[in-house]
């Protein structure tokens, strides 16, 4: 993939003087990169779980919560309706544990993806009604379930939609109450909570109106696990409430009460679980094995881990989710492996269309992404499904796949999605007619564009720069993610000293680096493929990197993780 190296420009010496912070102008040129300004780098540096905003900021959720009560003081049953992936799991789990310490009568329905496909459906309103519910909690769905919400108030049950997702613009579904705060005039002051974000002030808004609130707030903080999971799972930006609940939830995870996140840990890390499990961990170790039971499945399995007291359950259940993870593995390697050996020509297209009928539909998404990202292309990955073609798109700046969709929708039975993702279904009669278009569409689109990514770098510094001092400095940026990426930096005329290939199957690449007299191990994991026929001892480079820790045995390290290079 190319990049077009993007050094951030550097800041005024006036940046972040009276922030009431001690920070030095590396730190401060960071946060200043990162959008931050100066009234807000204090409680960047330092969020306050006591400063989270008013859940009662939400305009229906006055409503909301009085509605529950009556349920609870009726004995009324109460269904929650949740998604398949890491994020409804975690939103269905946290509202079930929650409404349980209250003592509801309660159950939770989340659809298959493979039979039912996401959000309320209608077949699942009959099953639910069938089983005398008398109220149904949504989370992490519900905002476009117009046809479903109509049917679940005609069979006399209400309905509260809490979501995250966009709702159609000045149209709502008939709820009761619909608490999302990517609705315009919601009233609540921070738009990108996760799903799980959204149930967690659903759940503090119920504990405030208690009168045991103490013990139920202590209960929800002890519950930051399963929040801080799920909301760096959904890849929303970690800034403002999303930063704070995440801080404190690694905190939570790092002595976690649950005994489904304990067993599930215990496999993560093979049972040598780390001291401090962060964020990258959630994000490549954890989430994944949540999302492979929706992914494989039925994302039941991964609630029922979330929702148990009993160890040997969750034991059980960790093993099937790491066994469900490693399938999903190895089904998406594989079948993108073996496109790109049988499709040596797809790069001469515009963009990618690859189908399979035995590829999971719940990992088509993961196979887009690996296919765009080795041709650099936008991509399609169908497979087929009830009767239909489904399938799942990426792109690339530059490209709006759903608008290529919009443009051609008479192709589609049903499409949706944004600029860079999109999910669509296709009969069979008009399959061949939906490549031909698609690619004639792109090519119309893209004739001379050739995709080149932005690679933004936060600093050029020296090697003599890094030490452990500095690292520690970068520590107070953490937790990274969306909007808070981890620094990036790049060095300049760094000479090559060494470099060797290493891993099980030779996949990894290692080379040693020198600059003014300092040297540092540079690493590039599974790029050995690529990586090493282009280089030589004594070659001059411009080296772009992360600053990581490595410690073993009791030592400790600063070495440099490989982004990207250029030949002086």
């Amino acid at each position: 993939m190319k990049f077009n190296w993007k050094i951030a420009e550097k800041i005024g010496n006036g940046f972040g003087v009276n922030c009431g912070v001690n920070l030095n102008s590396n730190i401060l040129q960071l946060i200043a990169n990162r959008g931050i300004d100066d009234f807000e780098i204090g409680s960047f540096i330092d969020p306050d779980y006591n400063k989270l905003y008013d859940p009662f900021l939400f305009k229906d959720m006055d409503k909301a919560i009085d509605r529950v009560y009556f349920a609870l003081s009726n004995n009324q049953k109460i269904c929650i309706y949740g998604d398949y992936d890491a994020d409804g799991v975690c939103s269905s789990a946290l509202l079930f544990l929650f409404l349980k310490k209250l003592n509801a009568d309660v159950f939770c329905y989340i659809p298959d993806r493979k039979s039912e496909g996401n959000g309320i459906n209608l077949n699942a309103v009959e099953y639910i009604n069938s089983c005398n519910t008398d109220l149904i909690i949504s989370v992490d769905t519900g905002i476009v379930a117009f046809d479903e919400v109509d049917k679940i108030n005609s069979l006399g049950m209400d309905v509260i939609i809490t979501d995250h997702h966009s709702p159609i613009p000045e149209k709502f579904p008939n709820a009761l109450s619909i608490i999302n705060p990517k609705v315009n005039d919601c009233g609540y002051l921070f738009n990108d909570l996760a799903g799980v974000g959204v149930a967690f002030k659903f759940c503090v808004g119920l504990a405030l109106k208690n009168k045991d609130k103490d013990d139920l707030l202590n209960f929800l903080k002890w519950n930051l696990d399963i929040v801080a999971i799920a909301t760096v799972a959904d890849m929303v930006s970690l800034v403002s409430e999303n930063r704070t609940i995440v801080k404190y939830g690694l905190i939570v995870i790092n002595k976690t009460k649950n005994i489904g996140l304990q067993e599930l840990f215990k496999v993560c890390f093979d049972n040598k679980i780390p001291d401090e499990i962060n964020v990258s961990d959630i994000g490549f170790r954890i989430g994944p094995r949540i999302n492979a039971a929706g992914r494989m499945d039925k994302a039941m399995i991964a609630f029922d881990l979330l929702t148990t007291d009993d160890p040997i359950k969750a034991r059980r259940i960790a093993l099937e989710l790491d066994t469900k993870n490693t399938e999903r593995q190895n089904i998406v390697s594989s079948a993108v492996k073996s496109f790109i050996k049988d499709n040596s020509g797809a790069a001469n297209d515009k963009i990618i269309i690859a189908h399979h009928d035995k590829w999971p539909v719940g990992v088509v998404g993961l196979i887009a992404t690996k296919i765009r990202d080795h041709f650099n292309l936008p991509a399609f990955a169908m497979t087929t499904e009830n009767n239909c073609i489904v399938g799942s798109g990426r792109s690339l700046n530059g490209f709006d796949i759903t608008k290529a969709m919009q443009d051609n929708a008479d192709l589609f039975v049903k499409f949706g999605g944004h600029e860079l993702a999109c999910g669509c279904s296709v009969s069979f009669e008009k399959y061949n007619e939906f490549v031909k278009t698609i690619k004639d569409y792109a090519k119309s689109k893209l004739d001379n564009v050739v995709f080149v990514n932005d690679l933004n770098i936060d600093m050029d510094i020296c090697f003599n720069d890094i030490n452990f001092d500095f690292y520690n400095d970068l520590l107070k940026l953490e937790p990274y993610g969306k909007g808070n990426d981890e620094p990036v930096f790049v060095s300049s005329n760094v000479e090559v000293i060494d470099f060797s290939v290493f891993g099980k199957n030779s996949e990894h690449f290692k080379m040693n680096l020198k600059q003014n007299g300092s040297i540092f191990s540079c690493f590039a994991f599974g790029a050995a493929a690529e990586l090493f026929s282009k280089f030589k001892v004594g070659d001059r480079i411009d080296i772009v990197y992360k600053i990581v820790l490595n410690e073993w045995n009791g030592n400790r390290e600063l070495r440099l993780n490989f982004v990207d290079y250029k030949n002086v």
